[in-house]
């Protein structure tokens, strides 16, 4: 993390480290759907699913958001 976070409440922290757990499930879960498509000779585009459409701005928005509930 970047030197300015200090001293954040602990709750703030967990959903920061929830929210980039989150992130790094839904790249691997694309990245190797990528890779199964790559190797079948597909188009990335048809390998999109619903919940894969979200772009990250608002998965960071969702998060952020729900910090201040």
């Amino acid at each position: 993390m970047s030197s300015q976070f200090r001293s954040i409440h602990p709750y703030v922290s967990q959903r920061l480290v929830s929210l980039f757990e989150t992130l790094a499930k839904k790249y691997s879960r694309l990245a190797d759907q990528i890779q199964q498509h790559d190797s079948e000779g597909s188009t990335p585009d048809t390998i999109l699913g619903v919940e894969d459409t979200d772009q990250p701005s608002d998965l960071v928005r969702r998060g952020s958001e729900s910090l201040y509930m």
